[in-house]
């Protein structure tokens, strides 16, 4: 079937684009100018999609955090959410180009997709005893997109083409912290986000809410300081062998130049953000980040011995801005301190961090009645009534500790088989680094910084929120690209 349908297909694509140039003119003849503009628009990207099936999976990367902004202001509601629809594009794309070309209509597997497999079976575990099973079979259905995603990221890419899977995570990157940079200087107006004496807003693009935006911020600031790295080691394996240097080297400086100004804007829009979450996982991926750049632990140790005590004098000499470093101190101070959150006066200044640890308290009270499984995947919200505390009855949704809402929703069974997925993940990671040069060596380092980032945010809050968790799937694609690409070169 798919070597019939690959000989008739050239026929049927000139068809196809003699049908689209006729409606084409028909819009323009009876529709309004920018009817007819925003109809030829849509048109000409699905004919490029199908054209180039990897700007499928770009695209799905920029409009996947519309989620939230078209939810709350289209003027009419879509079928699904544009991530749902995004993905299943991606889907139908590839299974179009992939019957086009006579090629057997099969997913491809990779070793990568193992930890997220043994994740997604543990958490269904808990889905027969959940409160809310709905809720419960909807939030597994997103790491089984994960590990679509990744198999169709194995097909559709290469190690000679995957700098687009990149470009694309930091390109959405760009995206939303030019939104937030926007918002921040006075375009959301929003009162209750009003920051630096009511001067600035907090950023939060098109996510609703600061803190998963800066989330959204520190996961593609990563890839994007990953992949001007990786630009640099081309550079220095171009000098070292004196090959065709000219032009590779201005290659390189022109790709370093393009992720550095990224990184640049996608640093100012996690700032803008406010997120004292997104700040300390910058600052710890950064530091994982700074570790694995030499290939030598010698070096590495030594660079870390010389960065952090000048991190340090930077602190203590009031280097950093008075705002962000108050803010951080205050922060960690409270977390430290407060316990018990029943009988602590509340103020402006620990409201917020008082009523995480509140959410903190429900959560292990779900764990101790329920320590193997969990009240179910996804459950929090249904079960929270049972076990609010007097002064914080609103449920937020989630726990704001990831590690904690998993022990409450999923119990100890998927609790430990998060951490030891994502234990394998980083262990992959690493030894894919070990044998990475240049670019890919890069790429691997801001993979590190992604998995690092994510970790270290997950104390304090879900990250897999607004379709955040189809960008981690595309960055497991990576990885898995990453190693086949490997796997096909030593066999």
């Amino acid at each position: 079937m798919s070597a019939v349908f690959g000989r008739i297909w050239p026929l049927t694509w000139s068809i196809l684009l003699l049908v689209v140039a006729g409606l084409a003119g028909v819009a323009i003849a009876l529709l309004p100018l920018q009817s007819a503009i925003l109809l030829l628009g849509v048109v000409s990207l699905a004919a490029l999609v199908f054209i180039e099936p990897t700007g499928a999976v770009v695209l799905l990367l920029i409009v996947a955090p519309l989620k939230a902004l078209i939810e709350t202001e289209a003027p009419t509601s879509l079928p699904a959410d544009i991530g749902q629809l995004a993905l299943f594009g991606l889907l139908l794309v590839w299974v179009v180009t992939r019957a086009a070309s006579g090629r057997e209509l099969r997913l491809r597997l990779s070793k990568v997709q193992a930890p997220v497999a043994l994740f997604v079976g543990a958490v269904a575990l808990s889905i027969p005893g959940a409160v809310a099973p709905g809720n419960a079979l909807a939030e597994a259905f997103k790491w089984v997109a994960v590990l679509l995603l990744i198999s169709l990221c194995l097909d559709l890419f290469r190690r000679d083409d995957a700098s687009w899977l990149v470009a694309g995570v930091v390109l959405a990157g760009g995206v939303q912290a030019i939104v937030g940079l926007y918002e921040f200087f006075g375009g959301s107006g929003v009162e209750h986000l009003r920051i630096l004496d009511d001067t600035h807003f907090r950023a939060f693009g098109t996510f609703g809410q600061p803190n998963p935006f800066g989330a959204f911020m520190g996961i593609t600031l990563a890839m994007a300081i990953g992949a001007a790295l990786g630009y640099l080691f081309e550079l220095q394996r171009a000098f070292q062998h004196r090959q065709g240097l000219r032009s590779v080297a201005a290659l390189n400086v022109l790709g370093f130049a393009f992720y550095a100004a990224m990184a640049a804007l996608i640093l100012a829009g996690l700032l803008a953000s406010w997120s004292r979450g997104a700040w300390m996982g910058f600052v710890v991926s950064t530091g994982v980040m700074v570790f694995f750049v030499p290939r030598s632990l010698i070096r590495s140790v030594l660079l870390v011995a010389i960065l952090a005590p000048l991190a340090i004098i930077a602190w203590s000499n009031g280097w950093v801005p008075e705002s962000i470093s108050s803010r951080l101190v205050g922060f960690s101070e409270e977390l430290v301190t407060v316990t018990d959150v029943r009988g602590v006066e509340l103020t402006d200044s620990n409201y917020a961090v008082t009523e995480r640890i509140a959410h903190w308290q429900s959560a292990l009270e779900m764990a101790r009645d329920h320590p193997w499984l969990g009240v179910g995947f996804d459950n929090y919200e249904a079960a929270y009534s049972a076990y609010a505390l007097m002064e914080w009855q609103n449920p937020l949704g989630h726990a704001h500790n990831y590690y904690l809402n998993l022990l409450a929703e999923t119990g100890i069974v998927g609790l430990g088989a998060y951490l030891l997925a994502w234990v394998a993940i980083y262990a992959l990671t690493i030894r894919q680094w070990r044998r990475s040069y240049g670019l890919e060596r890069g790429w691997c380092v801001g993979l590190l910084g992604v998995w690092t980032y994510i970790a270290v945010h997950s104390l304090v809050d879900k990250l897999y929120v607004n379709n955040m968790f189809l960008h981690v799937g595309c960055l497991l694609g990576l990885l898995a690209v990453l190693w086949s690409s490997n796997d096909r070169v030593e066999a």
